[in-house]
């Protein structure tokens, strides 16, 4: 009797799964018929007769940055913020409002134009009037970061104030038409999940 059960409970495993690989089979056909995608004939992507190379690059593009855990929209969106919230901090000489938005040595070199003002008595102050494009112009992925390198054109109001020999302020307004490109990079699987601005470059 003991022998007759044992056998009987080890039967069950193997019963279930001809039950469901039995089920899978029947639902494959079934869906095959309906033109639903099963994990049985899902492609990820399909080479039609019209099919382009750009078509195909676009598409890896996609997946690569699929794969990174990127969103290219939602980036560009964070990279505009990001930009407006560094020159505006960078001119009003606001330093700890930076810390961790800037590569230690772009961090060097806002701080040392930041001194350089202070030191001649100057003020600075910038309102973006126009943000009038910006778009990603390179990518760079490997196994320890992502990186992006983002251009800007954009219309900024330059208001600077400074004490001359007669210790009366002396003021100034300009409309500068500014073309910067600057990249940012984050690193995958970090706590840290902000992107930070490694170089920067004006035209």
């Amino acid at each position: 009797m003991t022998e007759t059960t044992e056998n009987g409970t080890s039967l069950w495993p193997i019963i279930t799964f001809a039950i469901y690989w039995a089920y899978l089979v029947v639902s494959y056909r079934q869906h095959k018929r309906t033109g639903v995608k099963t994990f049985f004939n899902f492609d990820l992507f399909s080479h039609g007769n019209g099919t382009t190379h750009g078509h195909s690059s676009n598409w890896l593009a996609d997946l690569t940055n699929r794969q990174n855990g990127l969103d290219e929209e939602n980036f560009l969106a964070g990279a505009v913020k990001m930009y407006e919230y560094i020159l505006v901090n960078y001119a009003s000489g606001n330093l700890e409002a930076l810390v961790g938005f800037l590569d230690p040595d772009v961090f060097a070199v806002f701080s040392e134009h930041i001194e350089d003002r202070k030191t001649k008595g100057e003020r600075l102050s910038l309102d973006i009037v126009t943000l009038a494009n910006a778009k990603i112009v390179a990518r760079d992925f490997d196994k320890t970061h992502c990186k992006y390198t983002v251009r800007f054109e954009a219309d900024i109001l330059v208001s600077t104030q400074n004490v001359g020999s007669d210790n009366c302020p002396q003021g100034s307004q300009k409309m500068l038409n500014a073309i910067d490109t600057w990249t940012f990079r984050k690193r995958k699987n970090a706590m840290n999940k902000n992107w930070v601005l490694i170089a920067t470059e004006t035209d």
